[in-house]
């Protein structure tokens, strides 16, 4: 999950960036528990993107998921985006 997030980090950061077509994306896979990770993800990231974080927000499933679905344990619930936060997106090291 940590390795999915510094690329996506660095596509929201690239100036090839399309919003539009990342929820298009999250549209053909047919399952919405993209869009809670999707959403997470971008705010977690600090990215600046209200228009894609409402559509992650409109599209996404009930029920709480694990953020990192191969990843068997506890985390902290965030209710906003319903996902359970099973893992860290800070790199070893990271003292943030």
């Amino acid at each position: 999950m940590r390795n999915g997030a510094d690329v996506l980090g660095q596509y929201l950061a690239s100036p090839h960036r399309d919003d539009a077509l990342l929820v298009s994306y999250g549209d053909r896979v047919a399952n919405r528990t993209v869009f809670k990770r999707l959403g997470y993800l971008v705010e977690h990231l600090g990215v600046e993107a209200p228009s894609l974080v409402a559509a992650c927000m409109e599209r996404r499933s009930e029920g709480i998921t694990s953020l990192d679905p191969s990843v068997k344990g506890p985390g902290r619930i965030m209710r906003r985006w319903r996902l359970r936060i099973n893992v860290s997106l800070d790199s070893p090291g990271d003292s943030s």
